[in-house]
């Protein structure tokens, strides 16, 4: 499933929930003693992008 959260041109103010951004679980890292690997569903590889513009922030 795709999920798409475009918050670019639409006057959003305000604050993500943190359990809103914990639901995003795409591109989550397991974690064990000195290593982080990826989990992905399934048994297929697959691979996300992710752009982030921050405007305006001194």
């Amino acid at each position: 499933m795709l999920r798409i959260l475009d918050l670019a041109s639409n006057n959003f103010s305000g604050e993500l929930s943190a359990n809103f951004l914990q639901c995003l679980r795409a591109m989550m890292m397991i974690t064990n003693e000195n290593m982080a690997t990826p989990k992905y569903i399934g048994e297929l590889y697959y691979q996300d992008s992710v752009t982030i513009v921050n405007k305006g922030l001194c």
